[in-house]
């Protein structure tokens, strides 16, 4: 039953963050609304996932938006993309001083 609980808070928890993934910023009653859950429910999972750092945002109690800072990923593409800008700048630079 405890296991049954434990895979129940699991999926729900993946489903909101899924959702969430989409937005920086997000009313929480359009959350309840897109994801189908009570909005207690939805307030109460998410303010533990922010409290667990499963989640990188806050609450905003007053207007009841969720801002959320997502993970940046860098990719092997955009790690190569950032070397060239950084040595197209010098380069530019350089020209900039000859002119």
């Amino acid at each position: 039953q405890q296991a049954l609980g434990r895979l129940q808070v699991i999926i729900v928890e993946r489903y909101i963050t899924r959702v969430l993934s989409a937005y920086c910023r997000i009313e929480m009653s359009f959350l309840a609304e897109l994801t189908g859950l009570e909005l207690e429910f939805i307030h109460q999972t998410v303010r533990t996932m922010i409290l667990d750092g499963k989640l990188l945002g806050s609450i905003e109690e007053d207007s009841g938006h969720v801002t959320l800072q997502h993970k940046e990923v860098r990719t092997d593409l955009h790690v190569a993309a950032t070397e060239v800008l950084s040595k197209m700048k010098v380069a530019v630079g350089q020209l900039d001083s000859k002119v």
